[in-house]
């Protein structure tokens, strides 16, 4: 059985180069849906929670950060592996998310090697 992920990204250029890295590595997704912003994206995971986030920092109306601390404050979220995606210069955010539980972190533009080194942990090495 595959992996259901989620991809929360205000480019869809973006979205879909995700989708293909997720490919690329090998990693069994079922279930793939999509979110061009935080809102949007809490409002899909609450209708159905998935194994992975990934999620941009920057985003119009709500950003990566700010649905991340939403969802761990959600008790039915909060357990859900979030990777942050940025091209955000501002590393110190970033490092931020992860020390307060953020499961890993992708710097854009990131290389398959790099996708598969942040997820595959998350999914128990199986790629």
């Amino acid at each position: 059985m595959g992996y259901s992920i989620l991809i929360v990204d205000d480019s869809a250029t973006t979205r879909a180069f995700i989708r293909r890295a997720v490919q690329m590595a090998g990693f069994e997704a079922d279930d793939v849906r999509e979110a061009a912003d935080g809102a949007i994206g809490l409002d899909l995971l609450r209708a159905r929670p998935v194994d992975l986030v990934f999620a941009d920092l920057q985003m119009p109306n709500v950003d990566g950060e700010q649905m991340v601390r939403q969802m761990w404050a959600d008790p039915a979220l909060r357990r859900t592996p979030v990777v942050m995606v940025s091209a955000d210069p501002d590393t110190d955010r970033l490092e931020a998310l992860r020390a307060d539980g953020a499961a890993g972190v992708l710097r854009k533009p990131f290389t398959p090697e790099e996708f598969k080194a942040a997820v595959a942990p998350l999914i128990g090495g199986a790629l």
